[in-house]
């Protein structure tokens, strides 16, 4: 391991029996199986070299996956992943705790992509590029729309008079509103990536593309258009928004991410790929395709043709599943999620001579301690309702792993009563600490709670009664809404179970310097912390799985969540 002298350092601050631990309640039958050496002993191999970073897919994150399912067969815990037929019989016992997710990937196959004007070829990447990846072969005459937006509340149609119909869209520039959404946008992005959480998230003053606007793709799809040509005009937060990478040049280490080479595939979860919506090849033309373009301007003959072919992978991850049965005939119907996500980012640029971004606090420790809490529950006594453990894969790529098991769940959401989710409860501020980028991370006895304040005040009640009677740890709410500048509340997978009406209490410890930087490295962990936050978890989980009656929603939710609910309702991602 790299770095050994730190952690002894920081071992000796940090220690791992630094005082006896108050006595457990009568909600946490079994917390003492909840250790601070054991956790230390397997985030140290979760978060080590050999995982490179648990990327979303990776061998690491497999490795990963297949180590928490071997502690899981060890302890007789019941399997909730993939049906029998479906298992690999090579995993054997650990089949039945994996819940695999298929992915797909395309990517441009350059040579054989090409424009063709004016009896010239022009050649993909050298003189375009592709700004949608959709593939295929369009042959029309040019038409030019100036910047191609309709924009309903301005009652904008640069199409009045123009029938798109079997012609290729040629335009030119963005709506002023757009420009400034996008430049806000970028500024918004690096300064949440240098650790600046105060701005706010800026709003598109054209509103929701679809309804209050349409793009010059969609419109082309929508009335008979085979493909778009955009001018090339700088869009740096394209770019960015490409991937972890991209807008910092590639010898700058402000950008912590690799910056992809050009065209690189961009990973979907196959069941979620759309299957009925139109889709046009949408490129972006250089300077020379892009002169010869305007030149063909006052030919009103003028054709093209523009290919774009692509080339797609198939690949699989998986969230973990392991279920714990209850105790009551009847109660055992029901279930209390927990969760954690197991993934992070994996191999990126360097940062003093580092690649690996190992992940330890997002989320090995949340990782860790579930699989903590697994042990304590399978090795002691059991509570009246049933358990189910997930960790879940993806959740840094956009909460793949929970949008994937709650709509394709393997028990059923409806007996559901609630998802306590850990991402990141490993990191302590210290007092002499003036790093500003360490301004929102939580101090040794604190954490913070998101979501009872939300959507269910008899979690809430339930937190608060464990917590008094146990650690009573510093419970901060401070990020317990929908609408704080950070939007804490959707990142991470708890929101995809509160979008499903379930009420969810999710422990974090705040953003920190090493946040999604190769420093997010085990030494750095405050295993006493993890310790106390994972047996509260613990105590929490036994008591709601062991009450006569589960937490209700709140009457009155937050606008935002009841759309949310609405659209989950309605099947959309």
């Amino acid at each position: 391991m790299r770095k050994l002298v730190a952690f002894t350092t920081l071992a000796a601050v940090a220690g791992l029996s630094l005082a006896a631990a108050p006595k457990a309640p009568n909600q946490a039958p079994n917390a003492e199986a909840i250790t601070a050496s054991f956790m230390q002993d397997v985030l140290y191999f979760l978060s080590s070299d050999a995982m490179e970073g648990r990327n979303t897919p990776s061998r690491g994150f497999d490795t990963a996956a297949l180590f928490i399912a071997s502690n899981l067969a060890q302890w007789g815990l019941t399997g909730g992943g993939d049906p029998p037929a479906l298992r690999d019989p090579k995993q054997g016992p650990l089949a039945q705790f994996l819940y695999h997710i298929e992915l797909q990937s395309s990517q441009v196959n350059a040579a054989a992509s090409s424009v063709e004007l004016a009896g010239h070829q022009y050649g993909y990447q050298s003189d375009f590029t592709s700004t949608n990846g959709a593939a295929g072969q369009a042959s029309g005459p040019l038409v030019f729309v100036g910047h191609g937006y309709v924009e309903h509340k301005q009652n904008i149609d640069p199409y009045a008079g123009i029938n798109v119909r079997g012609k290729i869209l040629v335009v030119e520039g963005q709506p002023p509103e757009m420009v400034a959404y996008e430049s806000a946008m970028l500024a918004y992005f690096r300064a949440a990536q240098s650790g600046d959480s105060g701005a706010a998230r800026p709003i598109n003053a054209l509103g929701a593309a679809g309804s209050d606007f349409l793009t010059p793709e969609q419109y082309a799809a929508q009335n008979g258009a085979l493909a778009v040509i955009h001018d090339d005009a700088p869009n740096p937060l394209a770019a960015l928004l490409r991937g972890p990478a991209t807008a910092a040049p590639n010898n700058s280490e402000a950008n912590p991410y690799p910056t992809p080479p050009p065209n690189v595939p961009t990973m979907e979860m196959t069941r979620f790929q759309p299957k009925t919506a139109a889709t046009v090849p949408s490129i972006v033309a250089k300077a020379g395709l892009w002169n010869a373009i305007l030149a063909a301007k006052s030919d009103p003959a003028a054709r093209a043709t523009v290919t774009v072919a692509s080339d797609v992978r198939k690949a699989r991850t998986e969230d973990v599943v392991a279920l714990l049965e209850g105790s009551d005939p009847v109660l055992k119907k029901q279930y209390v999620i927990i969760s954690a996500h197991l993934d992070h980012v994996g191999i990126g640029r360097a940062l003093n001579g580092d690649i690996i971004y190992n992940g330890a606090d997002d989320d090995g420790s949340g990782s860790t301690g579930l699989l903590n809490l697994a042990k304590a529950f399978a090795t002691g006594p059991r509570p009246k309702r049933s358990i189910a453990f997930i960790w879940h894969a993806g959740e840094e790529k956009g909460l793949w792993g929970s949008l994937y098991f709650t709509r394709y769940p393997t028990i059923p959401l409806a007996q559901v009563v609630t998802d306590l989710n850990m991402d990141m409860i490993g990191r302590s501020r210290a007092a002499n600490d003036n790093n500003a980028a360490d301004d929102r991370l939580t101090k040794a006895d604190e954490i913070y709670v998101i979501g009872p304040q939300v959507s269910s005040a008899d979690l809430e009640r339930t937190m608060d009664k464990v917590n008094n009677s146990y650690y009573k740890l510093s419970l901060n709410h401070f990020y317990d809404r929908t609408d704080d500048p950070e939007q804490i509340f959707y990142r991470s997978d708890h929101v995809n179970y509160a979008n499903q009406g379930i009420p969810i209490l999710f422990f974090f410890d705040g953003v920190h310097v090493d946040y999604h930087q190769p420093g997010d490295e085990p030494q750095k962990i405050d295993y006493q912390k993890m310790e106390k936050v994972a047996r509260t978890v613990y105590a929490i989980g036994w008591t709601l799985a062991t009450e006569a009656t589960p937490p209700r929603l709140n009457a009155v939710l937050p606008p935002a969540l009841v759309k949310a609910m609405a659209g989950a309702k309605a099947g959309n991602p």
